[in-house]
């Protein structure tokens, strides 16, 4: 609704106005909020143009859109995770891009692999335990 919208800026720039004809200002303000409005529907349209159909259940490895169950080798926790495009990505919801290392790794895995990731600073280890919905 309205409540959602960003305000209307209205900057008043004074302009040579030499005759005093009133309307002589120039209102800047909606042509900013027009842009960033324009800006956002390119960048939308950017991601439905590159959007790709993810057929589920053709087969036994990981890839967009599985969800995983891993486990970190180190400390022996089990995760669930759901492989994503990078513009979905949220790790602390479990969505993993990719496109980051852990998603590069576990892309192509199956069950009972083992796959490394390299993260800044260790190579991070996890099993394939389950691949949930592929």
């Amino acid at each position: 609704g309205k409540e959602n919208r960003p305000r209307r800026v209205i900057a008043v720039v004074k302009g040579p106005n030499p005759d005093g004809i009133p309307g002589g200002d120039i209102f800047a303000g909606d042509a900013v909020i027009q842009d960033e409005g324009k800006l956002r529907i390119q960048q939308l349209e950017q991601q439905i143009s590159t959007a790709q159909v993810i057929e589920k259940g053709t087969k036994n490895r990981v890839d967009l859109g599985s969800t995983v169950v891993i486990e970190d080798m180190e400390e022996h926790v089990q995760e669930t995770v759901t492989i994503v495009g990078s513009t979905e990505s949220n790790p602390f919801e479990g969505l993993i891009s990719n496109e980051s290392p852990v998603g590069r790794a576990l892309v192509g895995a199956k069950a009972g692999d083992i796959v490394e990731a390299d993260a800044p600073t260790a190579v991070l280890k996890y099993k394939v335990i389950e691949i949930k919905d592929n």
